[in-house]
């Protein structure tokens, strides 16, 4: 598979963009009540929260918990999908949906729901196109990340949204399964 070099500059710059629009959210929230905008379920203020939650983070350690993780599956999608953008929406708004829907009353925030479906997307696209790229990319999501999803699932969790983690790996999966094979970048 062969890229551009413009390609591969759009795409590392969607990468840093959207972990770069992470942190600032998380030095704003610092001084403003940001917070607040979350995903609240089944409250008519908590609908916001469905596309704010990934932006939102409640101290360092979760935003650093976060950013690793994001930075390389990021990478990863950006490498073995055509539709970057279109991947990462799919995953915010459904696992959003689903908390929204689902989840325990408690205020959802951060970007793990997003990595769990990165999780769920990269696994079940690789093996979908048997295509040897997202293969590879599936090979090291599995090395890397295989042994914490049971572990992010578990409702046992004190302070963990492990609805988001659940939601987000669910749907990141279901679309893999739906659309990966639309998804295999053009040469």
């Amino acid at each position: 598979m062969q890229y551009n070099l413009e390609q591969i500059k759009k795409r590392a710059i969607g990468t840093l963009g959207l972990l770069a629009s992470i942190w600032i959210v998380f030095v704003l929230d610092r001084v403003l009540p940001l917070e607040k905008f979350g995903v609240l379920p089944r409250e008519l203020s908590g609908l916001f929260g469905i596309v704010t939650m990934p932006f939102l983070h409640g101290d360092w350690k979760h935003i650093i918990n976060n950013s690793w993780p994001l930075l390389v599956l990021l990478t990863i999608l950006a490498n073995t999908t055509r539709y970057f953008w279109q991947v990462i929406a799919g995953i915010t708004v459904g696992s959003g949906v689903l908390i929204w829907l689902f989840g325990r009353t408690a205020l959802h925030i951060g970007a793990s729901g997003l990595v769990f479906g990165l999780i769920g997307y990269l696994l079940v696209a690789g093996f979908k196109t048997k295509q040897a790229i997202p293969l590879m990319g599936s090979a090291i999501v599995f090395s890397l990340y295989g042994g914490i999803i049971f572990s992010g699932v578990s409702p046992f969790q004190t302070g963990v949204s492990w609805e988001g983690h659940l939601f987000g790996l669910i749907v990141g999966a279901l679309l893999a399964w739906k659309t990966a094979d639309l998804n295999i970048p053009q040469r």
